[in-house]
């Protein structure tokens, strides 16, 4: 999700991940995926925070980037389809 000045929201695990799959089944770009019993966040998640909100023990969390700048490459893309099939 684009932010403020360009900055992208990172969602990163910080928690205790239960391997329940609730984030996975709700990720709108299928950037979400359990390899060998740990959870893995892709390079093309859009920031949308859905994996943040469905998380039964809340070990998922978003924060603002740092180092990343919005720009208008596969990120841009995905994040402006999913706005779309939001509507």
């Amino acid at each position: 999700m684009v932010c403020n000045k360009g900055k992208v929201i990172e969602m990163q695990i910080e928690g205790e991940c239960v391997l329940c799959g609730a984030c996975v089944g709700v990720c709108p770009v299928d950037n979400l995926t359990i390899v060998g019993g740990e959870l893995k966040i892709g390079e093309g998640c859009i920031g949308c925070g859905s994996c943040e909100k469905i998380c039964p023990v809340e070990a998922i969390s978003g924060r603002l980037s740092r180092s990343k700048n919005f720009s208008r490459g596969d990120i841009h893309i995905k994040y402006l389809l999913y706005r779309k099939n939001r509507r």
